[in-house]
């Protein structure tokens, strides 16, 4: 793995009960460095669960966006804040693999910058 940071950025936005396991999934990685959540306007519950959880997870910081900013300008919000290094931009309802982020990287190095890497997309249905 390299040794610049990676920064996984998740956009929320009336997301439902995947958001969880999406962000205890990104957790689990080990090569991921921190993790930002940008709430984009979620209902009140859901801002205050995102809330506790930025709390309890040293690695974890929220971006309350107060409105729906649109994915784009909360990715672009959160990149803005991320340190220097990779981002990872997930889908709130993506439950990444542990050796995804690891496998990304690798993919890229031997491309010129800048460069985007995607990963394989599967569902549970």
């Amino acid at each position: 793995m390299s040794l610049k940071p990676l920064t996984a950025i998740v956009v929320s936005y009336f997301t439902g009960p995947r958001l969880k396991e999406s962000l205890y999934a990104l957790l689990a990685c080990p090569d991921v460095d921190g993790i930002l959540i940008v709430d984009n306007g979620n209902p009140p519950v859901d801002t205050q669960m995102l809330r506790e959880f930025s709390k309890i997870h040293d690695k974890v910081s929220l971006l309350e966006a107060g409105e729906n900013l649109g994915f784009g300008k909360a990715n672009n919000r959160a990149a803005a804040q991320a340190p220097e290094g990779f981002l990872l931009l997930v889908n709130p309802d993506a439950v990444i693999k542990q050796d995804a982020p690891a496998k990304m990287i690798a993919a890229s190095e031997r491309r010129h910058a800048p460069w985007i890497v995607g990963g394989k997309i599967f569902g549970l249905d």
